[in-house]
Order: C-alpha cells, then sequence, then structure tokens
C-alpha cells in the first residue's frame, strides 16, 4: 500500500514494526496501524520521541473512543487553547453573543 511504502521511506521504524503493523492492517483495518505507525514515525523524526508520544496521547484521547473524565481532556490541551472563565453573574447579565 501507499502508506508501507511511506513509512519505509519517511521513518527510521524497523522492519519487524512494519511488518507487525501491515500484519495487524489486515485482521484489523479499521483501527490504521500502518498510519498510526507511519505518523509516529514522522513525527519522532521531526519533533523527537516525547513530542511524538504527547500527540499520541492526545490524539488518543480526542479520537480514540474510550473515556477520559473532564481533568483530563482540559489539562491535556492546557496552555494551547484559549479559555476564559465566566462567573455566574456575568452570565446573568450577558448574552451568550455578548460573552462570545
Amino acid at each position: 500500500s501507499i502508506a508501507e511504502n511511506w513509512l519505509r521511506r519517511l521513518t527510521l521504524c524497523s522492519e519487524k514494526s512494519i511488518q507487525n503493523a501491515i500484519e495487524e492492517s489486515i485482521s484489523s483495518p479499521e483501527s490504521r496501524p500502518v498510519q498510526r505507525l507511519l505518523c509516529q514515525g514522522v513525527l519522532e523524526f521531526v519533533h523527537g520521541k516525547e513530542e511524538a508520544n504527547s500527540v499520541e496521547a492526545k490524539a488518543e484521547l480526542l479520537f480514540g473512543g474510550g473515556r477520559a473524565d473532564g481533568n483530563q481532556a482540559t489539562s491535556c490541551y492546557a496552555g494551547m487553547v484559549p479559555d476564559t472563565c465566566v462567573d455566574a453573574e456575568q452570565l446573568e447579565s450577558h448574552s451568550l453573543a455578548d460573552l462570545l
């Protein structure tokens, strides 16, 4: 597949890791293991292992289908997404459009 070719060209993944991803994709294509390995490999190469692991954890929180509590979801993106605290008094005296 195209993803397999890019995986071999753009990453430093071992042939064993690539073969494992290919085998997994045959039995479970919806989990997209080859594409995930490609993404992880490119992220590691460009940004380093720590950042790649951080991105993978955030993606899993958003798209993994599992449940995360509110603290996990908000702390995952702390400092990346703007946020504002609004107290009840502000809510009562302004419309939602005004607050936005």
